[in-house]
């Protein structure tokens, strides 16, 4: 569970992507 996609896709569409982003490269 990260912090930073659970506001993301609570209510931000438009960081979702950039979260999504910076959650794959951290994860790779």
């Amino acid at each position: 569970m990260h912090p930073a996609i659970v506001p993301g896709a609570t209510g931000a569409p438009r960081t979702t992507p950039r979260l999504s982003v910076l959650a794959g490269g951290r994860r790779a």
